[in-house]
């Protein structure tokens, strides 16, 4: 993790600890749903629909390469579909530092269902943004309180909707959500503009010293 990345966590933390109203994810609030479980019967045949896996929730993006593809009926389709604002989490992973990670849903795949390893959470937008609800969920306080409901006795970190729902989130009111989203978007944007600068005085640099020890060696400086 970048420096940048350390600093934007903790102002992130900084403003979701800020007093606001805190309530569960329950049905008030979201609509939790596991997946469609990998079996024989999903083999694509007459009605082939993509569906996300693990592999393509990544931290706050939806990787859209390698598309796979599951055997899904028009009903279930219907009750499976993914909709733009629902927000994605990783059920299970090898790595701690990548146990519910999450992505929010813009709807880059049309007609497309998930994995029973990720977990749909669909949030009552009247009250909550669905990119206000990502960033707090990607955020330390948001990890952290994944990573504590992911412990089992066996050792393993895996979650469930039954512990998502444990989850508790800061609810401040619409506008001041919005405003937190406009304020972490650009914050992360500057972030990545001075990382892509740093970059490129590297580069620079990279190319600019051969031409200056071969001088240095032949006198001319």
């Amino acid at each position: 993790m970048s420096e940048g990345e350390i600093l934007l966590g903790s102002h992130s933390s900084k403003i979701f600890e800020n007093g606001y109203p805190v309530l569960p994810m329950d049905e008030n609030i979201c609509e939790i749903k596991g997946g469609i479980q990998k079996s024989q019967k999903r083999i694509p045949q007459k009605n082939p629909v993509r569906y996300i896996t693990v592999a393509h929730v990544q931290r706050n993006f939806i990787d859209t390469s390698d598309p796979r593809f599951f055997e899904v009926s028009d009903e279930e389709l219907e009750k499976w579909r993914l909709l733009p604002g629902d927000v994605l989490v990783i059920e299970g992973n090898g790595s701690i530092e990548q146990i519910g990670r999450t992505a929010l849903f813009r709807g880059e795949i049309p007609e497309c269902v998930h994995q029973n390893h990720v977990i749909r959470i669909r949030p009552n937008q009247e009250l909550v943004d669905p990119e206000y609800l990502n960033l707090y969920l990607n955020s330390p306080c948001g990890q952290m309180q994944m990573l504590e409901r992911s412990r089992t006795t066996s050792g393993l970190y895996n979650l469930s909707v039954g512990r998502i729902k444990t989850i508790k989130i800061p609810v401040p009111l619409k506008s001041v959500q919005l405003n937190i989203v406009n304020h972490l978007n650009l914050l992360q944007a500057r972030i990545t503009s001075l990382k892509s600068l740093q970059s490129e005085i590297e580069q620079d640099l990279e190319a600019l010293i051969p031409s200056l020890l071969q001088k240095a060696f032949a006198g001319e400086l």
